[in-house]
């Protein structure tokens, strides 16, 4: 599904479809893609973030049960620095566009990332984090000086 898209985002950017991959906007349209995998495959694939296996089912270091979009938002968080993080705090709380429990998860996930990310986020944390870098990236904040 995804090598029969690229030709056309990359004819729009004029681009040949191996120029099309050093992109942002080509990752950015390829996460942006609703792709569906089998159960089945789902378990054979390889955890991108710490996870032990408790009856077939991969759990995270607190134990929670994890689903494909939770080990797609913890490696989303994981993307970013802690500067980052801590842009996306800054950024909430002069503009309002984040709660003070959500600028906590921030701060929160800006120390994981000082860290080098040796503790991973929760599910949780990364449902929400996944949610602030969508909002973050709306109005360009990460792009900003």
């Amino acid at each position: 599904m995804v090598f029969t898209q690229l030709p056309e985002t990359a004819r729009r950017s004029g681009r040949h479809v191996e120029e099309s991959f050093k992109t942002q906007a080509c990752w950015d349209h390829i996460r942006s893609l609703d792709l569906r995998i089998s159960p089945a495959l789902e378990k054979e694939l390889v955890s991108a973030v710490d996870s032990v296996q408790v009856n077939g089912t991969a759990t995270n270091q607190a134990g929670e049960k994890l689903k494909a979009e939770d080990h797609n938002n913890i490696a989303l968080c994981k993307e970013l620095t802690e500067a980052q993080w801590l842009k996306i705090a800054a950024w909430g709380q002069e503009s309002g566009e984040l709660l003070h429990w959500q600028r906590g998860i921030a701060r929160t996930l800006a120390g994981y990332a000082a860290e080098n990310w040796s503790h991973t986020p929760s599910a949780k944390q990364a449902k929400f984090g996944a949610q602030m870098i969508q909002r973050a990236n709306a109005q360009s904040v990460l792009l900003r000086d």
